[in-house]
């Protein structure tokens, strides 16, 4: 910011893109993930001797985040360079997956999407202190949430966000769940109970929540949802 320099930090695969995905920031390091011979690998980058190490050999996709001191990230259980725990185990199996692949963190609890059993994506939550996970949500029989990295979760105002699916045909609105009250409420039908409102790309401003949400069949328009006063506006095409 001094200098207004910018400095190429990465070079993994020579004259060939990184493919950068996911980044996040633990004590003096920065963690990525990075594409290195058609895997996806967790890598540590710390400037105080500008060096990157690898840690995770396949990240699986590419899911992770800093939680109480610590790298949480989704995986196979034995991919990996240095001591890592094995936390969940909702299929109770050594081989199904548990399907992870969004996270929040939330009043010091670890929120995740994952499956107990086949296809059903439910939300879940996880204490690092007493080690237990907790199921949240159970809205629909088949599902609760998709499987989109365009959709994250994000925590805004004491509440946490997400893009639900609102019945069995798929059918995604954004949802909001309060952990004080343990309801789960849903928050935009802009386009009726039976068609998507598409909702990606979603960042909290100013405690306000900024997506991208298709209110017509012409495409996407930059949202805005303002959880004091419960409105859902779109300010522009896309």
């Amino acid at each position: 910011p001094t200098t207004n320099a910018i400095t190429q930090v990465s070079n993994i695969n020579g004259a060939l893109t990184d493919n950068i995905g996911q980044i996040g920031v633990l004590g003096d390091s920065v963690y990525f993930t990075a594409i290195e011979s058609s895997v996806r690998y967790l890598y540590r980058y710390r400037s105080s001797n500008n060096t990157i190490v690898r840690l995770i050999n396949n990240i699986g996709n590419g899911a992770f985040i800093p939680y109480n001191g610590s790298i949480y990230y989704s995986g196979l259980n034995s991919n990996n360079l240095n001591t890592a725990t094995q936390i969940s185990n909702l299929q109770n199996s050594a081989t199904i997956p548990d399907e992870i692949n969004q996270f929040a963190v939330l009043n010091g609890e670890l929120y995740f999407t994952g499956s107990r059993t086949g296809n059903e994506i439910r939300l879940f939550k996880y204490n690092s202190v007493t080690n237990i996970i907790t199921q949240v949500s159970n809205m629909q029989t088949n599902m609760d949430l998709q499987r989109n990295s365009t959709r994250p979760m994000v925590v805004s105002n004491g509440s946490l966000y997400f893009i639900g699916v609102s019945n069995t045909s798929l059918i995604n609105k954004l949802y909001r769940y309060n952990p004080t009250t343990n309801a789960i409420t849903q928050i935009s039908d802009v386009r009726g109970s039976t068609t998507s409102d598409n909702i990606s790309f979603m960042y909290n401003v100013g405690d306000k929540l900024y997506m991208r949400l298709s209110n017509a069949s012409n495409g996407g328009r930059l949202c805005r949802y303002d959880d004091v006063t419960n409105s859902l506006a779109c300010l522009t095409n896309i």
